[in-house]
């Protein structure tokens, strides 16, 4: 993303000088003092990014690549071409899983304003799990808690069937009775906790 060139910081309306210390925003490229973007900015993981992100989805996972590439040793040459072979050889849910996107109030705002169609397309392509970690992501947890109900209820009445059996069976407790005291025991044991006498 180009940056705008703006010369006031969207966040607090100063001027920043050519000596500033600036950050621009990945996704919209408007550039905010550092001090201002780290204050104001939204956190959002990097499965939700490519989501809410489709047309930035290369560079999201460019970015989170980098980050761990960032993080590996550069004092052993080999130990660090290695681990750079490795990163670039992850698949993208393995790169994803504990990175995050920095959002500023700009991009922030628009994508709660599209975080609901994205939402509804993704319940209607059954990927419940992955609406509702956008909501919670984005601090929409009414969203978030109505697909995590959708996600638990049974989807036809044969499943509804197998998962009252299974409730069933959960809290069914086998006990074995001993053949020399008739006292009950529970399954796991190998001797009876009456008389002591093998199971």
């Amino acid at each position: 993303m180009q940056p705008k060139k703006n010369k006031i910081c969207p966040a607090c309306n100063a001027k920043m000088g050519f000596s500033a210390n600036k950050r621009t925003c990945d996704h919209c490229g408007t550039i905010y003092h550092r001090e201002c973007l780290d204050a104001r900015a939204t956190m959002i993981s990097g499965k939700s990014a490519t989501l809410l992100f489709p047309n930035q989805h290369d560079k999201i996972i460019q970015r989170a690549r980098q980050l761990r590439i960032d993080r590996l040793p550069v004092q052993d040459t080999r130990v660090y071409r290695e681990g750079i072979a490795k990163v670039m050889a992850m698949p993208e849910s393995e790169v994803l899983q504990d990175y995050k996107e920095r959002l500023c109030p700009g991009c922030a705002d628009e994508v709660r304003r599209t975080a609901p169609q994205v939402g509804k397309n993704l319940e209607l392509a059954r990927r419940y799990e992955e609406a509702a970690m956008v909501f919670d992501d984005l601090g929409m947890f009414e969203d978030s808690g109505r697909i995590r109900e959708v996600m638990n209820r049974p989807r036809s009445p044969v499943e509804k069937e197998r998962v009252e059996r299974e409730k069933i069976v959960e809290r069914q407790v086998v006990k074995v009775r001993c053949r020399y005291c008739a006292a009950l025991n529970d399954d796991v044991r190998r001797t009876c906790e009456s008389c002591g006498a093998n199971l």
